[in-house]
């Protein structure tokens, strides 16, 4: 083994078909004799789904057949990319169940996509908040459930995009105000208007450039200079929302 840093990973599968690991950061040096590594079970996680529809025909929980959502475990730590873990169903037809099975320990990024014409109104896992706060697993931990409300009551957004008082062609960014990661991009017809019907209640800053071809809109460090000039826009469940862009040119 050539010296360097290393993470050794080791796994096994229990009786009742559960993953243990056990995860060891490691500076090799010179020749190592003494290494002890502790498996560990890795987490279950249930999730409970509600719906609360305003405009959509659909019962307030979910056929047992349908997944509601999908549900994306990423890792916050780069070298452990390979442990994304998703929700799935679990047991016979007739009892089935959603969850999240083998979470190894570490941080997660929690990404929600509603399947429908849903969005989601809120997603906790005890007092932590996963639509801001990143999940956290310790070894062998028992998690309490994920418990999801997904609503319909989304607001629209419509305006024109400007350059010097002339409506211009763009490409409209909208970011959520506290994660850029969610964000979304909204065409723009040639006399500078533009409408989108799917907008989840809530605080957004919003951008028009003139072009996005290589920028890391999802990036906050990328974007910094250019927050600057977003307008900010809080909008309310149903509200039919309008708002006038200045272009952002990026030149060359």
């Amino acid at each position: 083994v050539p010296g360097g840093f290393y993470v050794l990973k080791a796994f096994s599968q229990l009786s009742d078909g559960v993953t243990a690991t056990a995860t060891l950061p490691v500076n090799i040096t010179s020749d190592r004799a003494d290494l002890r590594m502790v498996l560990a079970p890795t987490s279950r996680v249930p999730i409970n789904v509600r719906s609360e529809a305003t405009h959509t025909p659909f019962p307030g929980t979910f056929p047992k057949e349908m997944q509601p959502v999908n549900i994306q475990l990423m890792p916050q730590e780069t070298m452990f990319a390979n442990q994304t873990v998703w929700a799935s169903f679990e047991g016979p037809p007739e009892n089935r169940t959603f969850v999240l099975r083998n979470v190894e320990p570490g941080t997660y990024k929690v990404q929600f996509q509603p399947n429908g014409p849903w969005y989601i109104d809120s997603a906790r896992c005890g007092n932590v908040d996963l639509l801001s706060t990143s999940l956290t697993v310790a070894a062998g931990a028992s998690l309490q459930p994920f418990e999801i409300v997904l609503r319909d009551d989304f607001a629209s957004l419509k305006g024109t995009v400007y350059s010097e008082g002339t409506p211009a062609l763009a490409r409209v960014l909208v970011f959520a105000e506290h994660d850029l990661e969610r964000s979304w991009q909204v065409f723009v017809a040639p006399n500078g208007e533009f409408v989108w019907g799917q907008l989840p209640p809530g605080e957004y800053r919003i951008l028009a450039f003139d072009r996005v071809d290589g920028l890391e809109y999802r990036n906050l460090r990328a974007m910094e200079k250019y927050l600057s000039q977003a307008q900010s826009l809080r909008v309310l469940p149903n509200e039919q929302a309008t708002i006038r862009l200045e272009l952002t040119k990026r030149g060359d």
